[in-house]
């Protein structure tokens, strides 16, 4: 069987990029204290909101890839699919 059409949604992945980008900032604010920098809760705050975005946003592509391939082929072959 031909592999199921490729999907991109541009949108989406701009907000895992800012998700992904906040995750890293709230890492580096904690490394701060131990060299005497200020800790900001609102910046850890807002990295933990970004991981639940990130992997929110996650699932629905996965699973909306999954619900294309069965719509594509009848079934879903998960081998292949986490393959890809």
């Amino acid at each position: 069987m031909p592999p199921p059409h490729k999907v991109h949604l541009k949108g989406l992945n701009g907000l895992r990029a800012i998700a992904a980008l906040a995750v890293v900032v709230m890492h580096t604010s904690i490394g701060l204290e131990p060299f005497g920098l200020p800790w900001n809760r609102l910046v850890n705050e807002l990295g933990v909101f970004a991981v639940t975005v990130f992997f929110s946003l996650s699932g629905f592509l996965i699973t909306y890839l999954l619900l294309l391939e069965k719509d594509d082929r009848g079934d879903v072959n998960v081998k292949e699919f986490y393959i890809r």
